[in-house]
């Protein structure tokens, strides 16, 4: 499986951080009180996919 985008939103839904192929790593601090959203977009889907939080 090929992921084109990930996408973390705050609990208002803006974005706060974007990854790809090309941009795949990043260092952020979240609150531990707060709602996060993850939004994936893939390509030629297999069904399977690894995260590392």
């Amino acid at each position: 499986m090929r992921v084109l985008l990930l996408v973390l939103l705050d609990s208002k839904k803006r974005e706060l951080l974007r990854l790809s192929q090309h941009s795949n790593a990043v260092r952020i601090a979240l609150n531990r009180d707060t709602r996060y959203y993850l939004h994936w977009e893939f390509d030629a889907a297999t069904g399977k996919y690894s995260l590392r939080w």
